[in-house]
C-alpha cells in the first residue's frame, strides 16, 4: 500500500493541489479526504501497474498486487491466514498466475456483456490508434438497446493489427466476433472515425450498398452550443439521402418484413398513436430513447413488438464513436512509458476490467475462480 500511495505521487508530483481533489499532496501528504466518494480512489488506482521490478521477500518494492495482497493480510486475520498457511509453491502470487486471474475476470464480464446483448441487434464502433509501443490497435465497441430500452455502449476489447488496410481490419473484427459467438446476420450499423481505410470495409452479410452506412458524420448537438444544432442540421440534410437508403437496406435484408408483416405493422401504428396520445405517461418524454424506455416500463414493448423494433434499430444505429476514443485514452493508462513492453492479451484484458468496470463488479468471485480454475491444471483445487 506505500509503494500504491508513493506511486501516485509520482504520478501527479507536477500538479497542484487543489482542495480535496484526489490527486498531489492532498492525497499523499494530508491525506485522502474524500471516502464519501470512493469513485475518485478507483480513478488512481485502475490504472496502476500490477508487478514491481522486484517481487523477491526482501523487496521494499514489490508491486500493487503483492503489496496491497500484503496490506489487506496485515487488516484482515482470515487473509492473513490463508496468506501464511499456503504453501511456498502455490501461494497464487506469481506475475502468470497474476495474468490468469485478470483474464478470467475479463473474460467473465466479457460473457456478462454477450449476455445482456443475447438475440438483440447491434452495430459495431471501430476504431484504430498507435500505442506507447508504436503497434496499431483496433478498439471495438458494441452499441446496442438492451432489455431495459436503455441505449448501450459496450466494450468488447482491443486487437493488433499487423496494419491499418480494410481488409486486416475485417478480419480482425470477424476474428473478434467468431471468439465471441456475435452474428454478423445480427449486425445492424457499423461507425468509424471518419478514416477513408474504414470506408471500405464490407462486413459479409451486412450490404454495405455504396459506402452509405460505414461512416457516420451526423454531431450531437449540444446542449448550450447553439452552432452545433445548425451543423447538426446541415449534415442531416446532406445524408438524407444516404439515410433514407441505410434504412432501406435494413428493411432488404434478413429481417426484411412480409407483406403479413406490413399489415400487421401497419394496424400496430394506428393503434399505437391512439394509444400514445392517450396516455399521460407519454406525454413529457424527451427523445426517442427514453420513449423506448418507456414503452419497456409500461410493457407496450409487448403490446406493439413491432412498432418497439422500429425504435429499436434506430436507437442502434451509431451517431458518434467518443466510447471508441474513450478506450484509447484508458489505453494510455495502461500502457505508457513506463509500461511500454505490455502484451496484447494482457493489456486487453486490464482494459475490459478497467473500462466496464460496472460489469466486471456485478461479477460473483465464485465465477471468476471456478474459470480460473479451469484454464489448465492447478496444482491445487480453490
Amino acid at each position: 500500500m506505500p509503494r500504491l500511495l508513493l506511486e501516485l505521487d509520482r504520478q501527479d508530483r507536477s500538479r497542484q493541489d487543489v482542495g480535496k481533489q484526489a490527486r498531489g499532496d492532498t492525497f499523499v501528504k494530508t491525506g485522502f479526504k474524500l471516502w464519501h466518494k470512493k469513485d475518485k480512489l478507483r480513478t488512481h488506482v485502475g490504472g496502476l501497474a500490477f508487478r514491481g521490478h522486484d517481487e523477491s521477500l526482501d523487496s521494499s518494492a514489490k508491486g500493487n498486487f503483492l503489496e496491497l495482497l500484503q496490506y489487506l493480510a496485515d487488516h484482515n486475520e482470515s487473509i492473513n491466514e490463508v496468506v501464511q498457511s499456503a504453501p511456498k509453491n502455490n501461494k497464487l502470487t506469481h506475475h502468470n498466475i497474476q495474468k490468469d486471474i485478470v483474464n478470467a475476470a475479463a473474460c467473465e464480464t466479457t460473457n456478462a456483456i454477450i449476455k445482456d446483448l443475447g438475440n438483440e441487434f447491434f452495430s459495431v464502433l471501430v476504431d484504430e490508434s498507435r500505442d506507447t509501443s508504436i503497434k496499431e490497435q483496433m478498439a471495438v465497441v458494441l452499441r446496442y438497446v438492451d432489455k431495459k430500452g436503455n441505449v448501450t455502449e459496450r466494450f468488447l476489447g482491443i486487437v493488433h493489427v499487423a496494419d491499418t488496410t480494410a481488409l486486416s481490419l475485417k478480419v480482425a473484427v470477424e476474428s473478434l466476433f467468431s471468439k465471441h459467438g456475435l452474428s454478423l446476420s445480427r449486425l445492424r450499423g457499423q461507425g468509424y472515425d471518419g478514416a477513408s481505410n474504414m470506408q471500405a470495409l464490407d462486413m459479409g452479410e451486412l450490404r454495405s450498398g455504396q459506402g452509405l452506412n460505414q461512416e457516420t458524420n451526423l454531431k450531437r448537438a449540444g446542449d448550450t452550443r447553439w452552432g452545433s444544432h445548425y451543423g447538426t442540421i446541415i449534415n442531416l440534410i446532406l445524408m438524407f439521402s444516404a439515410s433514407v437508403q441505410v434504412l432501406e437496406i435494413i428493411l432488404e435484408d434478413g429481417t426484411s418484413y412480409e407483406q403479413k408483416d406490413l399489415i400487421a405493422l401497419d394496424i400496430q401504428l394506428q393503434n399505437y398513436i391512439v394509444d400514445m396520445q392517450s396516455n399521460d405517461m407519454f406525454l413529457e418524454l424527451n427523445g426517442i430513447d427514453e420513449l423506448a424506455r418507456k414503452m419497456v416500463e409500461t410493457q407496450k414493448d409487448v403490446t406493439y413488438p413491432l412498432v418497439y423494433l422500429l425504435e429499436k434499430l434506430v436507437l442502434t444505429l451509431p451517431v458518434t464513436t467518443a466510447t471508441v476514443e474513450r478506450s484509447f485514452s484508458a489505453m494510455k493508462y495502461m500502457k505508457n512509458v513506463l509500461r511500454n513492453r505490455m502484451g496484447d492479451q494482457w493489456m486487453n484484458d486490464c482494459l475490459v476490467t478497467y473500462i466496464e468496470s460496472d460489469v466486471f463488479d456485478s461479477i460473483d468471485n465464485e465465477a471468476i475462480m471456478q474459470r480460473y480454475q479451469t484454464m489448465k491444471t492447478r496444482r491445487r483445487i480453490l
